[in-house]
């Protein structure tokens, strides 16, 4: 009898141990279950980060006049403000058509499997400082059916003190690596804040091409500081105001030119671009609130890659593009330096190149 009261207590100690437990288990998972803190309000954004998608004209890059294999080569007559004083060189630019290697993640003339359609902006700028020369070439690899997408940037700058290198990357998460002479950085590399809509203020000679050159086309994006420098920091974002802002001539060292003008506003001031009015739309003139200035001095379609190619006269593009001088035929000892000519597409009213 006695085992039988044991075995009862033993039944009853065990419940009550049992409930015991279930109520801690029940109050740990009303915890758990309780509403997350609301979190900080966050200012909201005062421009609309996807707004490329609409802002831009998407195939304006997919113009078949990239496929000839050959180079938009541009010179400028340059000057900006180096330690103080205005000084005055040449810059060059190449664009062209070409892969994105997805997995090499570089510049590629080949389209291999995983590539991704580009256009590759180039500029090399060489001038003097003070005591010595400045050299400095920088890329930009741009989505070629989306031009204000970076998705890769090289600046390499060399001057007597040291060569510095950077890199921007825009797969995975945004990443700037460098390699720079200047005391306390040596390599290292920085996260990237990019927005969906951003881009880098020397993107904007390749990017502000596709606009829509129309009157009233205004929109808000957020700029990037430059690349092309001979320092390295991590770019800060800036919010800038795109506004068409009607049509002009320019002189340049190739003729007067009908140009559309392309002003972006900042807060500490405004940079203005002439384009050319005629696809496909090459930068004519730039004025920055830097002092620096650009003027075109000279332009082709080069396929600088073949050697035994010479570089085609100023202006010149493959037939059926016409030179800038709309009244002079295009002549037979132009013909050499094209490569691929393209029956489909129609010259009309004076040199625009449109699409049957």
């Amino acid at each position: 009898m006695s085992c039988r009261i044991l075995f009862a207590a033993l039944i009853l100690l065990f419940t009550a141990g049992c409930l015991g437990g279930g109520e801690d288990q029940t109050t740990s998972t009303t915890t758990s279950y309780e509403p997350a803190k609301t979190p900080p309000t966050l200012p909201q954004p005062t421009i609309q980060q996807t707004a490329y998608n609409s802002i831009n004209n998407l195939s304006w890059a997919k113009n078949k006049m990239w496929d000839d294999g050959a180079t938009e080569y541009a010179v400028y007559n340059s000057s900006r403000i180096v330690d103080g004083q205005p000084v005055n060189y040449q810059t060059i630019t190449l664009t062209e058509a070409a892969y994105f290697d997805g997995i090499y993640h570089v510049k590629n003339f080949n389209n291999t499997p995983g590539s991704t359609p580009i256009l590759a902006y180039t500029t090399i700028e060489d001038y003097n400082a003070v005591n010595y020369p400045t050299s400095i070439m920088a890329e930009f690899l741009v989505q070629r059916d989306n031009v204000f997408l970076p998705l890769k940037a090289t600046v390499s700058a060399q001057q007597w003190p040291g060569m510095l290198y950077k890199e921007f990357q825009n797969w995975n998460q945004p990443t700037l690596l460098y390699r720079s002479p200047e005391p306390g950085q040596g390599e290292g590399k920085e996260d990237v804040i990019l927005n969906r809509g951003d881009l880098f203020e020397d993107q904007l000679p390749i990017a502000l091409r596709s606009l829509p050159m129309e009157k009233g086309f205004s929109q808000y994006v957020r700029i990037l500081d430059p690349m092309a420098s001979t320092s390295v920091r991590t770019p800060s974002a800036h919010t800038a105001r795109i506004t068409y802002s009607g049509e002009d001539v320019v002189t340049t060292g190739i003729g007067v030119i009908p140009a559309q003008i392309i002003n972006v506003t900042y807060d500490d001031g405004q940079d203005t671009y002439w384009l050319k009015k005629q696809y496909p739309n090459t930068l004519l003139k730039l004025q920055n609130r830097y002092g620096h200035k650009m003027l075109l001095e000279d332009t082709s379609r080069w396929d600088y890659r073949n050697t035994h190619k010479p570089k085609p006269p100023a202006g010149y593009y493959c037939p059926p593009f016409k030179a800038i001088d709309c009244s002079e035929p295009i002549k037979k000892e132009f013909e050499p330096y094209c490569q691929r000519p393209h029956p489909e597409l129609l010259t009309v009213n004076c040199g625009v190149d449109v699409l049957r």
